[in-house]
């Protein structure tokens, strides 16, 4: 919100049918690579149109605990935005208590919180 106020209303709904819940398709390796990538995550090669990063590959570590999933694009890291996977590294290693992620999946955008963990280099 960049210091805005921001004023809305919500109302409650019925929760959805579990049944109808459909698990994503996107899995997540189990074992990190020896030189793992920060927060655990390996991203494209390329920017995505629009802005941000897209999510290769997610290794156990804090992107696995935040929930983060191959596809998600990670579109700033706290209030900077992302353009291009360096982006993301510079982004790291300038804010070392980084403790939330603004991440596209499908059609919605949304905050995920951190856990710790330490940048690398």
């Amino acid at each position: 919100r960049a210091g805005r106020t921001v004023r809305t209303s919500l109302r409650t709904a019925a929760a959805p049918n579990v049944a109808t819940f459909v698990r994503h398709p996107a899995t997540c390796s189990e074992k990190a690579p020896a030189d793992r990538p920060a927060l655990g995550v390996e991203l494209g090669k390329k920017p995505t149109e629009g802005g941000g990063v897209t999510v290769r590959t997610v290794f156990a570590g804090a992107a696995r605990q935040a929930g983060l999933l191959p596809g998600d694009v990670i579109l700033a890291v706290g209030n900077v935005a992302l353009k291009d996977p360096n982006d993301f590294k510079r982004a790291l290693q300038a804010h070392a208590k980084i403790n939330s992620l603004l991440v596209r999946r499908e059609d919605s955008n949304f905050w995920v919180a951190l856990p710790s963990f330490t940048p690398t280099p």
